[in-house]
């Protein structure tokens, strides 16, 4: 008969052993400092996609569609810095 792949021993989730009593334990959320730092990062790369955008276009006259550009830029850019860095703490 397989084994349940949630057997003791055999925990598919991220998990660690206690240093101490070496019971298992869960991953470590990130702290609300860490967070408040990511949404930080996430909010500057949004404001520099747009100003960025605007900035081509009021250089090169075409209204709209950089400053869309770079809102979709900015998005993009959040998304892989947040899949990054929580990747990380799914690692630990």
């Amino acid at each position: 008969m397989p084994e349940h792949p949630y057997a003791p021993g055999k925990l598919s989730i991220n998990t660690r052993n206690h240093p101490k009593s070496g019971a298992l334990m869960a991953p470590q959320a990130p702290s609300w400092q860490t967070l408040l730092g990511m949404g930080a990062v996430n909010a500057a790369l949004l404001v520099v996609g747009i100003a960025l955008g605007w900035l081509v276009d009021s250089m090169l006259n075409t209204d709209p569609i950089f400053t869309l550009v770079g809102v979709a830029l900015g998005i993009v850019a959040d998304i892989v810095y947040t899949t990054v860095q929580f990747r990380q703490f799914l690692k630990n």
